[in-house]
């Protein structure tokens, strides 16, 4: 059998791929947020390969909402800073 050197992607590359900001949490979840001692639960690597194939790139989805709802979208203050130039 011969290697061919292939990798499988982190989840990490996975979400960065699809167009996610570094910060985005996909490590786990806070559950009890309620509670007086809420907790963390930490995803598989499984779970986090599964949450990013079934998501949309923020990318996309911001383009369809610019391109079809434009009285819908947020304007942000970087982006009021370059309209005013």
């Amino acid at each position: 059998m011969i290697d061919i050197g292939m990798r499988m992607l982190s989840p990490r590359e996975l979400f960065n791929a699809q167009g996610f900001p570094p910060d985005y949490v996909i490590e786990g979840a806070w559950e009890g947020l309620d509670s007086d001692e809420p907790t963390f639960r930490p995803f598989s690597k499984d779970v986090q390969i599964s949450c990013c194939g079934n998501s949309v790139c923020p990318p996309v989805a911001a383009a369809i909402i610019a391109a079809n709802c434009p009285h819908l979208a947020a304007s942000r203050p970087e982006q009021e800073a370059h309209d005013a130039v």
